[in-house]
């Protein structure tokens, strides 16, 4: 598992649409695994991917930039509409405090339920892939919410800071 988190992400599909379910925290610790399997979902026979935040916890700035750039994305041939699945009230509110709630497509259903879940393997990243993972995240963020922009950038310009030293 990722960083030694208690966190444990479910993958699965029906169809032409995939859902992630993560279970617990949302955070870095479980983005470059999550990045790396939506990669390989960009195919045309994939249409539809659902993130199902039904049982998340807790979402972080990385996770939710991550999210974010992958909207940015759909619109490149051969990736998926992204949706969000069942959010939990805390988390619908975190993303309208952070003007993020209408670049997101929520739903309440999936229509057929996957197949079958299986368990993805967090792996333990590169701290330097998870710093990138967290810059790209954060200026995604700063340019979507103009508002908090200067703070996001002071997260990147702290992962960068950090990292070319």
């Amino acid at each position: 598992m990722a960083g030694g988190a208690q966190v444990r992400v479910l993958v699965g599909g029906s169809g032409s649409s995939q859902i992630v379910k993560p279970i617990g925290s949302a955070s870095a610790a479980i983005c470059k695994s999550l990045k790396d399997h939506t990669a390989q979902l960009r195919t045309p026979d994939v249409t539809d991917l659902y993130f199902d935040l039904s049982d998340t916890s807790y979402v972080d700035s990385t996770f939710l930039g991550l999210l974010l750039s992958m909207v940015g994305s759909q619109y490149e041939p051969s990736s998926p509409a992204i949706h969000l699945l069942r959010p939990a009230k805390a988390i619908r509110e975190q993303l309208a405090q952070m003007h993020l709630i209408r670049v997101f497509d929520f739903c309440d259903s999936f229509g057929d339920e996957p197949v079958r879940w299986r368990d993805l393997v967090l792996e333990a990243a590169d701290p330097a892939l998870v710093a990138d993972i967290v810059v790209q995240a954060h200026r995604q963020l700063a340019d979507t919410d103009s508002e908090h922009a200067d703070e996001y950038n002071h997260v990147a310009d702290g992962f960068t800071k950090n990292t070319s030293s």
